[in-house]
């Protein structure tokens, strides 16, 4: 979410203009630990196939963080391997994001 917007004029001889944005990406965190503490984001289906959350991205990141931007090209283009690499990039680097999936023993 959008927190602070500030606009500087810089003095220079090309009148440079920058804007800077100030986002509060704790809401991310917070489903992510609530998800943690409601079982870790495992899912079983009517198949008998289980599925896992990876975890949450804050809507704003995939306008700056490099590898979520890798990671949408890459999806672009049509590579699910290169999308899931640069996602599990994002997330052993961004933990906060990530709920925290139990093992599960047989």
């Amino acid at each position: 979410m959008l927190v602070n917007q500030r606009l500087v004029l810089e003095h220079d001889s090309k009148g440079t203009l920058r804007l800077y944005n100030t986002y509060d990406q704790s809401p991310a965190a917070e489903v992510a630990r609530e998800c943690t503490a409601n079982g870790g984001g495992r899912v079983k289906l009517p198949s008998g196939s289980e599925i896992r959350a990876m975890g949450f991205i804050p809507q704003e990141m995939w306008l700056y963080d490099p590898w979520l931007l890798m990671a949408r090209k890459a999806q672009r283009a049509g590579d699910k391997g290169e999308y899931t690499k640069w996602l599990r990039k994002f997330f052993e680097v961004h933990k906060e994001y990530t709920p925290v999936i139990p093992k599960k023993y047989l």
